[in-house]
């Protein structure tokens, strides 16, 4: 990842939250690794489903630097598109996604960032689904 402080290091911390079929309100975070470039979280987290089973649902990833003092510096963003059929798939095998950090859509600030500082780092997820039929 980048550097975001004046210390030469970071203390990032990942956003994790989704459309399609993940609630509009569901938001949650990763603990804060402070002073860290190669933060591993290994965190696990369940992310909410409604609707009908047939649309994608899509995971939104944004990495922040945890600021004590003024706003959180953006340090990147990446997206999973996941169809039905995969979700199916990933219940039998969890699928490993390496995605490299971009710019948050419409977000000039990150288009910004990204000229600057050229790479920003990627991020690893693992991404397994559960199934639960309902009669």
């Amino acid at each position: 990842l980048i550097v975001t402080d004046a210390t030469g290091s970071s203390d990032p911390f990942v956003v994790v939250n989704g459309s399609g079929r993940i609630p509009k309100d569901f938001s949650t975070e990763t603990k804060v690794i402070d002073k860290c470039l190669e933060p591993k979280w290994e965190e696990h987290f369940k992310l909410p489903t409604i609707g009908k089973p047939n649309k994608p649902t899509v995971v939104y990833l944004t990495v922040f630097d945890k600021d004590k003092v003024s706003k959180n510096d953006f340090m990147g963003y990446a997206e999973i598109t996941v169809t039905p059929e995969q979700i199916q798939k990933y219940a039998l095998e969890p699928k490993i996604f390496e995605l490299k950090l971009g710019a948050r859509p419409k977000k000039a600030k990150d288009q910004k960032l990204l000229k600057e500082k050229g790479d920003i780092g990627t991020i690893k997820v693992s991404l397994r689904s559960a199934l639960v039929n309902f009669k």
